[in-house]
């Protein structure tokens, strides 16, 4: 006989923990779901706004003041730049000095770059020096007694605006970059004329002088030295005036042609000792006087010294120095003279060449073939 008896029930665990897996999950879900509608009633903060890029300043270049002339002045009380008008009109600040500085070293090179004109002393004298930046070949441009500063190159490459001493005042000359031509454009012994710049198109002249009342005032004079008129005119010392030109354009490209007609004769004249080569040279047409001779360049080993530019003439005749620069070093060199009759870009030109040997043991010239 079977008696039924009752089964044991299973044990899961205590009561409470059955409690904490149920309802746990639905505390954090309200406590959550609280939490955000909390926060969202909040008074929010202001987005910060959004930043739009401020435009960048454009640097100003040189070319934008081609034409004007950069000075610098006292007016402020303190040295400052400013630049003007042709006429004196428009002065202005000049913010940024460094287009000045720009400005002014290029008055020291001639227009294509192929050249540089600067100060050293030589015979314990100022002179002003010539070099050809590709072959570092250089020679003297000056011979004064006293000394002789601040080159400016003309527009056109040919000549050379600078201040000489004279009679111990300073006085502003203008000479070919081969050292011929020289010209004294004032001439003012009590008063100071100094720092000459030309005008982009080679006419004019400006420069500082205090002549008038003893304050430094900016002029401008026409490239023989008349016409001289106070530009800036104020009642402040303004001085170191640059004409401000744009950079040259590409030289046009040569055009072949036929040889020109004409005579052509180069000769060393004398060596002296300090080993200074003077060349005598000459060209003429050979049809009677029908051909006129257009231009002549002199070249020492290749490098152009001496460039007569445009010429209308039927004959020509020089006489150029040529100095190595170096007291006591012998000068020996290949010069060759070209002539044309065309223009430079046209026609091909008549060349002859001697070559040349002066130094400190040769003091006389030798015959040459």
């Amino acid at each position: 006989m079977q008696t039924n008896m009752p089964k044991a029930s299973r044990q899961t665990g205590p009561g409470w923990l059955k409690w904490v897996i149920t309802f746990l999950p639905i505390t954090l879900i309200a406590a959550l779901i609280a939490f955000v509608y909390y926060s969202a009633s909040l008074p929010q903060a202001p987005a910060p706004p959004t930043l739009s890029p401020s435009p960048q300043a454009t640097r100003a270049s040189l070319e934008q003041f081609a034409g004007k002339i950069a000075f610098k002045s006292d007016r402020d009380g303190k040295e400052a730049i400013y630049v003007m008008n042709p006429d004196g009109s428009g002065q202005t600040k000049l913010e940024d000095e460094a287009l000045y500085h720009k400005a002014l070293a290029r008055e020291a090179l001639s227009p294509d770059r192929t050249r540089a004109a600067f100060v050293r002393y030589y015979r314990d004298n100022q002179e002003i020096f010539v070099r050809h930046l590709q072959s570092m070949w250089t020679w003297r441009l000056t011979q004064n007694p006293g000394p002789d500063y601040e080159p400016a190159w003309s527009p056109d490459g040919l000549y050379l605006a600078y201040v000489s001493q004279v009679k111990f005042n300073d006085e502003i000359k203008v000479s070919r970059f081969d050292g011929g031509e020289e010209r004294l454009l004032t001439s003012d012994l009590q008063f100071t004329d100094r720092h000459p710049s030309w005008s982009p198109d080679g006419k004019r002249i400006v420069f500082w002088s205090d002549r008038e009342g003893g304050r430094r005032q900016i002029w401008v004079m026409d490239s023989e030295g008349s016409n001289l008129r106070n530009i800036s005119n104020s009642p402040y010392n303004d001085w170191d005036p640059v004409w401000i030109k744009p950079l040259p354009l590409p030289t046009p490209t040569p055009t072949p042609g036929g040889p020109a007609d004409l005579e052509v004769v180069i000769a060393l004249k004398e060596c002296t000792s300090e080993g200074e080569a003077i060349l005598d040279f000459g060209a003429w047409d050979n049809t009677g006087g029908t051909v006129p001779v257009s231009r002549a360049i002199l070249e020492v080993d290749g490098i152009s010294v001496y460039d007569s530019g445009p010429l209308q003439a039927d004959r020509l005749q020089q006489t150029v120095n040529l100095n190595p620069g170096i007291r006591g070093q012998a000068f020996k060199a290949r010069v060759s003279l070209k002539v044309w009759n065309e223009g430079k870009f046209i026609a091909t030109p008549k060349i002859a060449s001697v070559d040349v040997e002066c130094g400190p043991s040769a003091l006389y010239p030798t015959p040459l073939v």
